[in-house]
């Protein structure tokens, strides 16, 4: 695909500020209309998404769980494995006044489950884009197809994906929901009364290990957490006893230079009786040691624009966009 590796060394290098307006001969714009450009939000447990698709261009997600940053991805419609990155840029449509911020570029990185992050430290710029009325555009990584999401409708959709943040009782020691300082979370399960890892929990850590693979210092928080059975005495005994060996398996692991906290959570929030879902220590990456960014790992910080904030993930610094008139351009 020599276009497309042509294209992106031109983006990379900062040859050119705009190279996704148009897809490469032989390429495809995937797009829908104005009136069928809308931002839906989803509920599935606990997890809170606001998503834009485009029929055959997959979707535009943004997704939080409680205690959790809001993150951001592109779910293209097909998995590419193999490709690492695709590059995204925001502009405004012909009909937005001119003072808006300006545009964003960034690359997109792919996740293990075949979707493509944003990076977490220009997750807040691209939802002041959004909010301010731009249109998103992301090059396919294996042709020369482009999809475009538009911005238009996203400030009305907004104040619902706040609400819908679900109200799941946290755990002792967790980071409250919303506050944007914990990356991801993880979960092991133990039998009743036992503090030993199973295979399945082993499996789990290990997918932690590959996640915090090249990142340098991760700070974790692990809370052991009991169901209900028993005095509270032995409950918070064994629930740090389960921190403790969550914590000396992360080390053996292959994490033994990572900043671990551990805290006895006693019975989990909420539950009265015996439950595996309560039998369980709860792994949370809250960031790296010595750190004053919060991108991707290997990324070096961007420089945040004017309107780029989002206080508290909430009240948008942006304007809400106008209505469109009868141009559509890039």
């Amino acid at each position: 695909m020599p276009r497309v590796a042509g294209r992106l060394a031109a983006w990379l290098t900062g040859a050119a500020l705009v190279l996704l307006a148009a897809p490469a001969p032989g390429g495809t714009l995937y797009q829908e209309t104005l009136e069928r450009s809308d931002w839906t939000r989803v509920e599935i447990d606990d997890l809170c998404r606001l998503e834009q698709r485009v029929r055959h261009g997959g979707s535009l997600q943004f997704e939080t769980r409680p205690g959790l940053a809001v993150r951001a991805f592109w779910d293209p419609p097909y998995p590419m494995s193999g490709r690492s990155q695709a590059p995204l840029e925001t502009g405004a449509p012909e009909w937005l006044p001119g003072d808006g911020p300006a545009p964003l570029s960034l690359m997109l990185r792919a996740g293990p489950d075949d979707r493509f992050r944003v990076p977490d430290d220009r997750v807040q710029a691209l939802k002041a884009r959004l909010l301010a009325g731009h249109d998103v555009r992301i090059g396919f990584p294996d042709g020369e197809d482009i999809v475009h999401f538009r911005g238009i409708r996203f400030g009305r959709r907004v104040e619902g994906f706040r609400i819908c943040q679900a109200e799941q009782r946290m755990a002792e020691g967790a980071p409250e929901a919303g506050d944007g300082t914990a990356r991801e979370r993880w979960v092991v399960y133990f039998d009743s009364g036992r503090t030993a890892l199973d295979g399945e929990a082993r499996a789990t850590l290990d997918r932690v290990v590959a996640a915090l693979d090249g990142v340098e210092g991760p700070r974790l928080r692990v809370i052991g957490l009991t169901d209900a059975e028993g005095p509270d005495r032995v409950n918070r005994r064994i629930s740090q006893q389960r921190a403790e060996t969550v914590r000396d398996a992360l080390g053996e692991a292959g994490l033994g230079e990572a900043e671990i906290e551990i805290e006895a959570g006693g019975v989990a929030p909420g539950v009265e009786d015996e439950s595996r879902d309560a039998r369980r220590a709860e792994i949370w990456w809250v960031g790296e040691r010595d750190s004053s960014r919060s991108g991707a790992p290997g990324e070096d910080p961007a420089p945040e624009a004017a309107g780029d904030a989002d206080p508290a993930g909430g009240a948008p610094a942006a304007p809400q966009p106008v209505e469109p008139g009868d141009g559509t351009a890039w």
